[in-house]
């Protein structure tokens, strides 16, 4: 058995991907497994790929047809034959001694899911991402008990704990929270580091920052499955409060948020109508509204979402119009 399996969906990524390459090159630890899985990129993103592969006996390659990145982590997670596994994506990279150390903490408290901090990149200035979650060993009921809302910051998996979950195929947005949340309802342990290891690169077309009012509108469906999965699997994790405002934040930052400032009246209108009526996520603001304090800026803002989401987006967008906000 392998010590830790990366995968690493890759799709036209010959712009970014050398770097995340390098990365993986500079792993002092032999004990693992690169998995790369082409998604029919119609770039060069296939020759750097072989390339390693031809350098480094620790790659693996997979090369598909074009199915999505959801598909091509599934197609990795059926052959990956690590005690742990990690998502990377081909744009970002890792530091120097990242499996090791990742490696040395998960055995050391035998979690099930491991978190730490990151550093954000744009335009090349870095800065640090903190997920503000005390460092220790949690079990789940002391997790939910201790975050505010839960992370969105890098995650180790043991592979035992995740053997039956995979990526919803369906899903076109918030994918990448839904499988943690899949992960979460099948953990004991969870494990907080305060260590930076993980950067993250951003680009301006990115899923949560490009606007597409199409497949925004399709958080609904997200929202549906986490539902779901932790309706039936952990049913508790659905009235703690981190939970309640995460799934919030998640609906706010795909359908209200990144449109105030941008696109046009009409479209973001529409957006923010569809997703707001349904009942659903009606029912999760209700909930956060409940356990909000009154006096708090955010109770008012939910209070206001809840009875007119057009009204407050509305007010939002004459704010940041005459830069108020």
């Amino acid at each position: 058995m392998k010590k830790i399996s990366v995968i690493i969906p890759c799709y036209n990524s010959e712009k970014y991907i050398s770097k995340c390459i390098e990365s993986l090159r500079a792993q002092s630890c032999d004990d693992v497994e690169f998995i790369f899985v082409n998604d029919g990129s119609t770039d060069s993103t296939w020759n750097y790929i072989k390339q390693f592969e031809q350098e480094d006996k620790r790659v693996i390659v997979i090369d598909k047809p074009n199915e999505g990145v959801s598909k091509a982590r599934n197609d990795a997670l059926d052959i990956i034959s690590g005690r742990y596994v990690y998502f990377l994506d081909p744009d970002d990279f890792i530091d120097r001694g990242w499996c090791e150390e990742m490696y040395l903490l998960a055995c050391r408290y035998d979690v099930d899911i491991l978190i730490f901090n990151f550093y954000s990149i744009v335009n090349g200035f870095k800065q640090k991402c903190l997920h503000n979650i005390p460092v220790g060993l949690y079990d789940i009921e002391e997790f939910l008990i201790t975050v505010e809302r839960l992370p969105i910051t890098p995650k180790l998996y043991k592979r035992e704990t995740i053997k039956n979950v995979r990526f919803n195929e369906n899903l076109k947005v918030g994918e990448v929270f839904d499988f943690f949340i899949n992960a979460m309802c099948n953990s004991c342990k969870i494990y907080v580091t305060d260590g930076f290891y993980y950067n993250y690169v951003r680009h301006v077309g990115s899923a949560t920052k490009k606007l597409n009012v199409e497949v925004d509108s399709l958080i609904v469906d997200t929202i549906y499955s986490i539902n779901e999965r932790v309706y039936k699997y952990k049913r508790e994790i659905i009235s703690s409060r981190c939970f309640v405002y995460s799934i919030c934040l998640l609906i706010n930052s795909f359908a209200f948020n990144k449109y105030v400032k941008k696109v046009s009246l009409s479209e973001s209108v529409s957006l923010i109508e569809c997703v707001y009526a349904d009942s659903l996520v009606r029912n999760y603001i209700k909930k956060r509204i409940k356990m909000t304090s009154w006096g708090s800026d955010e109770k008012y803002y939910f209070l206001l979402l809840y009875a007119s989401p057009k009204l407050l987006y509305l007010f939002l967008r004459i704010l940041f119009k005459f830069k108020i906000l």
